[in-house]
């Protein structure tokens, strides 16, 4: 119930909000309800194509973005689990959350898995 009215505000939004800003980072472009539609669109063909299901676990290590928010809101409208992962983790943490999760897959913030 809870699920179908959160999925029911952000379609409604996305609709009413279409060409308004809807997140942003700190004096850097932000991205529109139109590109959030877009981006939750790929991400749910990228779930299917990944054997992920409802109620999977998904892993998300990235710091505060708008990109960050746009993946929680992608995992959540498919109906799978964010496993939120601080950057500020030390290795063998990161580890031990990812495995002990049962995330079926991690998605990281380009910066942070290239450290």
């Amino acid at each position: 119930m809870i699920k179908e009215r959160f999925i029911s505000y952000v379609e409604e939004s996305i609709r009413k909000n279409w060409d308004i800003e809807a997140l942003s980072n700190y004096r850097e472009k932000g991205y529109t309800y139109k590109e959030i539609a877009g981006i939750i669109a790929r991400q749910h063909i990228a779930f299917r194509e990944y054997g992920i299901s409802e109620g999977d676990m998904i892993a998300l290590l990235g710091r505060n973005s708008a990109s960050w928010c746009a993946m929680y809101l992608a995992v959540v409208t498919y109906g799978a689990v964010v496993v939120p992962i601080l950057p500020d983790f030390k290795p063998d943490d990161l580890h031990n959350i990812i495995n002990h999760s049962d995330s079926k897959i991690l998605f990281a913030d380009d910066k942070l898995w290239e450290s």
